[in-house]
């Protein structure tokens, strides 16, 4: 007699659980659509900026949707509530990588040019010499000239990605022709700018 009592018991306790579980299917679909709207808004500057922290958002929100269609409700709204500050914490670090970056070309952009052009008037003077100064043979001078034309190749790439927006690649390329402007500068014995040598 207990145990014919029991069966209904059970099955009682079996719908109540999935009722409660089904009743987080709207709100789990509502939060998982919220958060990758809030994602997509935010993931541009993310993942160009802060892309661990996007990567890390997008593995969130997958995770929310596999939870979703496998009938896991309560993980799915978990999930996805946890989004939100996730995206807030990925917009703030891009933020201030893209404050850093822009910092950091204006630097660049005022003396990296400079450079340059001080490399240019060198191998100028030098090829209109008679003979090559002391300490500079024709390899070192020829590769400076080469160098040169790099360099400046290099630099209207890198103003080109700034242009566009693309402020990580043109500080790189940026930063690659500061580098190699030291070296050539240093091969033809000129001064180099202490910012420069840094």
């Amino acid at each position: 007699m207990t145990i014919r009592k029991s069966v209904p018991l059970v099955a009682g306790l079996f719908l109540l659980v999935a009722a409660a579980c089904s009743s987080n299917k709207g709100p789990a679909d509502q939060a998982i659509k919220s958060a990758q709207a809030a994602y997509d808004a935010a993931k541009g500057d993310g993942l160009k900026y802060a892309p661990e922290k996007a990567h890390s958002v997008e593995a969130t929100l997958s995770a929310a949707k596999t939870s979703f269609d496998n009938g896991k409700y309560d993980a799915a709204l978990s999930e996805a509530n946890s989004v939100l500050p996730a995206v807030n914490d990925m917009t703030a670090a891009a933020s201030a990588k893209k404050d850093e970056l822009t910092r950091t070309w204006k630097e660049l952009s005022n003396g990296v040019p400079k450079m340059v052009e001080a490399i240019q008037s060198r191998v100028n003077h030098i090829a209109k010499s008679k003979a090559l100064p002391e300490g500079i043979d024709s390899t070192v001078f020829e590769g400076a000239r080469s160098g040169l034309a790099d360099l400046t190749r290099m630099w209207s790439d890198a103003t080109a990605a700034y242009q566009s927006g693309n402020i990580p690649t043109a500080v790189a390329t940026a930063v690659i022709v500061k580098d190699q402007a030291v070296r050539i500068m240093s091969s033809l014995g000129m001064q180099i700018p202490i910012a420069a040598a840094d």
